[in-house]
């Protein structure tokens, strides 16, 4: 392994920033001058990367006076988990936050971040109402010149019991982690002690395939609770190269064989509870199944509901129809024909069609969600200009709010 360190924090650090990257030395460039010009010395930028070379760590030749910028460069072909691994073991902050090498920061985070390190508050989960497409992402409905929408937030906060919201998601067959009250590190908050936890009672820090899935149900398998608010403290930013942009595409799809998440495994053992093919629900569904086997807690494995996973599956991917029914009948004894297969996977749909409609309605006339678009954005130096003009109005209504707590 070739480690390079530009500079470690000398101070005490309240916030290490966890990048993994491999190959978007233009995207991670941005984001590192995005985020370094937050006035602010107690975070880290820990850029855990795994590139064909390491260009990158040329590139930030500028910064390498600032101390709060940490690079790490891994020649090694390793696997996703793997490169976010060895990014969680160089983060030395109270608290982890992981982003993605083409998202964003908003500045609140730091003093939200103080108040939890203050308040000993274990995991923080804000919402993510605000995405930004960068130009050429191709995604269809997005403006080629870059295009930023901002959906309405409440800042509402509330306390939450992760294994409550962890017994749901799986219930709905692991689907849409976004949808529930989870702990997450990714988009998310979380002490480094948990993970640390977590290292300790697995051996390693994220097993799985997806790394956010992994640790998000693992956090909040371990944590007591989590603060949730409808408020951002984070920008998804969505590029060409982004598992995101491959998602929308239908790139994200194929045999199990040819899943890049396999990239750097050796032996890997999936789910036999999973529909054996390569798609974002079933890398969801196993990384989330490993999580609970890695974390010896078997009760949860109980609430998993195998027939919600599969109708998803062959709404979205009826060409692999024949590997998803064998698998659920293989997995029933009481499934002793085809046709109770069919029935059970009818009923579910049903189940999914009806929620996706009661959250449409919701959104549309209850929640009354407003959206708003802003078109040729080139960079996140201006997603941040202008999403400040939104969020930073909020924050002291936010800051109010929590500290009333």
């Amino acid at each position: 392994m070739d480690a390079r360190i530009i500079k470690t924090m000398e101070k005490h650090t309240i916030l290490s920033i966890l990048i993994p990257t491999k190959n978007r030395e233009k995207y991670t460039l941005n984001i590192i001058q995005h985020i370094l010009s937050i006035s602010n010395e107690r975070f880290q930028i820990i850029i855990q990367d795994n590139s064909d070379t390491n260009r990158l760590e040329e590139l930030l030749i500028n910064y390498k006076n600032d101390k709060r910028l940490c690079y790490y460069y891994h020649s090694e072909v390793l696997s996703f988990v793997d490169n976010f691994s060895w990014g969680i073991s160089r983060c030395t902050g109270e608290y982890v936050t992981i982003i993605g090498d083409d998202d964003g920061i908003n500045p609140l985070i730091l003093e939200i971040t103080e108040w939890a390190f203050k308040n000993n508050i274990e995991a923080i989960s804000p919402s993510l109402p605000i995405i930004y497409f960068w130009p050429g992402s191709g995604v269809k409905f997005a403006n080629k010149g870059g295009m930023l929408t901002i959906s309405g937030f409440s800042c509402k906060i509330k306390f939450v019991k992760p294994q409550k919201e962890l017994i749901k998601y799986l219930k709905q067959g692991c689907n849409n982690y976004l949808d529930y009250n989870l702990a997450k590190a990714y988009h998310g908050i979380v002490k480094r002690s948990v993970l640390e936890e977590i290292k300790l009672k697995t051996g390693r820090y994220i097993g799985g395939l997806s790394p956010d899935i992994y640790l998000s149900v693992a956090i909040s398998l371990l944590v007591k609770r989590v603060l949730i608010m409808d408020y951002p403290l984070t920008v998804s930013g969505i590029c060409n190269q982004s598992g995101s942009s491959d998602s929308s595409t239908g790139k994200h799809t194929g045999e199990l064989k040819n899943a890049p998440h396999f990239r750097g495994h050796s032996n890997y053992e999936w789910s036999s509870k999973i529909p054996p093919f390569y798609s974002v629900e079933t890398i969801w569904g196993d990384s989330a199944l490993a999580a609970i086997n890695d974390l010896k807690q078997p009760k949860y494995i109980e609430y998993f509901n195998d027939s919600i996973l599969s109708a998803y599956c062959l709404k979205s991917y009826p060409e692999y129809k024949s590997i998803i029914l064998d698998n659920l009948k293989r997995n029933h004894n009481n499934f002793r024909n085809i046709l109770l297969v069919k029935a059970q996977l009818l009923k579910c749909l049903i189940i999914i069609i009806l929620k996706n409609y009661r959250k449409l309605i919701l959104n549309k006339f209850i929640f009354r969600k407003k959206y708003n678009v802003f078109n040729d954005i080139i960079d996140m130096n201006r997603v941040s200009e202008i999403s400040n003009e939104f969020i930073l109005k909020e924050s002291k209504i936010i800051i109010d709010k929590i500290q009333k707590i």
